[in-house]
């Protein structure tokens, strides 16, 4: 019996069969899909989209009205170069080191936590 390896293929038979392998798929899996759906909307409307107008606008001088200017990457490039930001940079590495010491020797045990109440 041939193998898809000894088989002579015509060129774009493969991906014509990957693609109804793929609705196939897609048309078997529609309601678990469909369910699922309003998740990935409103994960790409919440989270996804302000992240990437975020970046876009980190491309760009503009004050919130009127036309925005192209930069690139200028806003990055001052940033590097800008000793306050180094100053948070370092101050934010100390509280995120010196947090974790004090959380992790926070006495929260279930065994003690919430305190007994006596029985009469």
């Amino acid at each position: 019996m041939p193998t898809a390896a000894t088989l002579d293929w015509r060129p774009g038979e493969r991906r014509l069969i990957r693609a109804r392998v793929w609705r196939h798929d897609l048309w078997r899996h529609r309601w678990p899909l469909l369910f699922v759906s309003p998740f990935f909307l409103l994960f790409a409307v919440f989270n996804l989209y302000p992240i990437g107008f975020s970046f876009w606008l980190s491309l760009h001088d503009w004050s919130g009205l009127g036309s925005m200017v192209w930069l690139g990457l200028d806003n990055y490039f001052e940033l590097v170069h800008d000793s306050i930001f180094w100053n948070s940079m370092a101050n934010s590495a100390i509280i995120f080191l010196g947090s974790g010491e004090r959380s992790s020797s926070c006495p929260t045990s279930p065994r003690w936590w919430p305190p007994a109440i006596p029985s009469d």
